[in-house]
């Protein structure tokens, strides 16, 4: 995403009814002389997206992939969920850092939970998205929901 080129402006966190900020004045020969600016826009709210793991994630193709670089020297295990917590299943030891799930092991297009655990210790709690086939993947809230 790329947004319009903006000069630097005065901070603008407060309300315009309550700003009335003092900035010097470049144009002048006077450096000492305040400028006073008015009608300055309220600050711009800040959506929040979803972030995918780094371990788990969906590919090109929407197959979804477990990336773990140590796998060969601790013993990983995950499960995998139904976004209303229902188990779905589990892979009880990957040995391969580099692993491609197919999508029809997930019975359905949307978000699932997981949880990735290295020797028995949770190592990561996410989420996952599937987009349908044939679809590019939605843009994401931060808690995995499709944004309209």
């Amino acid at each position: 995403m790329f947004s319009k080129v903006h000069k630097p402006v005065v901070d603008s966190a407060r309300s315009p009814e309550e700003t009335v900020e003092v900035v010097e004045n470049h144009d002048t020969k006077e450096p000492d002389k305040p400028k006073e600016i008015k009608n300055v826009p309220p600050p711009v709210a800040v959506r929040k997206l979803f972030v995918p793991s780094r371990y788990v994630y969906t590919g090109k193709e929407n197959n979804v992939i477990i990336s773990l670089p140590d796998a060969t020297e601790k013993k990983y295990s995950i499960k995998f969920f139904e976004e209303d917590g229902t188990p779905l299943f589990e892979i009880k030891k990957i040995a391969e850092p580099y692993l491609t799930l197919d999508k029809v092991n997930f019975t359905h297009a949307g978000l699932f939970s997981f949880e990735l655990f290295a020797d028995g210790e949770l190592v990561e709690k996410h989420k996952l998205y599937i987009p349908k086939d044939g679809k590019p993947m939605p843009v994401l809230d931060d808690e995995g929901h499709e944004m309209r």
